[in-house]
């Protein structure tokens, strides 16, 4: 699988924000203040039930999206009374990956709900981050999903679209 520019941006920070961090509680800069402002943030108290709406929230998902497309990929092929525009759907990035990065979501929430404990709380912290930005990816993932289903859906649109590309491959 690629991963795009904002996939990497996003690893990015949270590896930077993890170094960061974690040389901050162990090391004093000369600034008291702020080491205490850090390790007093690092060390709140972490609320679990964010997990379980969560993973109830991605599961939810799961169930509302897989069989959407499955039941799309048919109702294409028989709108256009070929497979080729249904191929076409399934093989976008977005409807092959989008029940990959709800089970990756569930796993992650759920073994973090798990065993929390046993982890230090600004670990715990951050994987919580990491766990609503990719929420965040996940819904920006549906509403991508959904503009393609709109897109397939419209039979104007997709003529058009396979014109520009016969356009395209004969001026090549």
């Amino acid at each position: 699988m690629k991963m795009n520019k904002f996939t990497v941006s996003i690893i990015s920070f949270f590896i930077f924000g993890y170094s960061y961090l974690s040389s901050c509680l162990y090391m004093d800069f000369g600034h008291p203040d702020i080491f205490k402002s850090v390790k007093e943030f690092c060390c709140l108290k972490i609320d679990m039930n964010f997990l379980v709406v969560i993973i109830g929230l991605y599961g939810a998902i799961l169930a509302f999206f897989v069989p959407l497309s499955i039941n799309m990929i048919s109702k294409i092929g028989k709108m256009y009374e070929t497979e080729i525009i249904a191929e076409r759907f399934k093989n976008e990035d977005v409807v092959k990956y989008i029940s990959l990065h709800l089970l990756i979501g569930i796993t992650v929430s759920s073994f973090l709900l798990a065993f929390h404990k046993i982890f230090h709380d600004l670990v715990v912290l951050i994987i919580l981050l990491i766990i609503a930005t990719h929420f965040l990816y996940v819904i920006t993932t549906m509403f991508i999903f959904i503009q393609k289903l709109k897109f397939y859906t419209d039979t104007d649109e997709v003529i058009k679209s396979l014109e520009t590309e016969i356009d395209d491959a004969i001026n090549k």
